[in-house]
C-alpha cells in the first residue's frame, strides 16, 4: 500500500491512512485476505448508498439529512481509513448543521458549499476504491 498514505507534496493528507489498512489486514488469517477484502466491500456499498442519498437530500434541499449521513459517512470512513473521504463528510456534516466548522452561516450558504463538496467527495471515494482494490488485485 505504499505511497497511498503519504501527505501530498502541498501537506494535504493522503488517501489511505496505511495504520488502519494494516490494522485491517492483520484481521485477516495466514495472509488470506478474503476477511480483510469483505469488509471493504461492504464499505464501498455502505459509502455508494450514502452518496446517493447525498445526492436526494441536496436536492430536496434536506440540510439535516445531509448532516446525518455526512457523519455517518465520516464514522465509517474513519474506521476503514479514507482519510479524504472522512475530511469531506465532517465538512458536510457541519454545513449541514450550518456551521463551517468554526462558525455560524446560513442554510442558503451551506446549500452553496454542499454541490462541490460533494463533488470533491466522490473523487476521493473513486481514489480510494482504486487504492484499495489495486491491493487486492496485485495480492490475488
Amino acid at each position: 500500500m505504499s505511497d497511498y498514505g503519504d501527505s501530498g507534496s502541498d501537506g494535504s493528507p493522503g488517501i489511505v491512512d496505511e495504520d488502519t489498512f494494516d490494522w485491517l489486514l492483520a484481521l485477516d488469517e495466514d495472509n488470506d485476505h478474503e476477511f480483510s477484502e469483505s469488509l471493504f466491500t461492504s464499505y464501498f456499498k455502505q459509502a455508494e448508498e450514502a452518496l446517493e442519498e447525498m445526492r436526494d437530500a441536496l436536492e430536496n434541499k434536506n440540510l439535516q439529512e445531509l448532516s446525518r449521513l455526512g457523519k455517518l459517512l465520516m464514522d465509517t470512513s474513519a474506521f476503514y481509513g479514507a482519510i479524504k473521504v472522512r475530511n469531506a463528510c465532517e465538512r458536510l456534516y457541519h454545513y449541514g448543521r450550518c456551521n463551517d466548522g468554526t462558525s455560524s452561516i446560513t442554510a442558503e450558504d451551506a446549500l452553496l458549499r454542499i454541490p462541490p463538496l460533494l463533488e470533491t467527495m466522490r473523487e476521493d471515494y473513486d481514489q480510494f476504491g482504486e487504492a484499495v482494490f489495486a491491493f487486492y488485485w496485485q495480492n490475488d
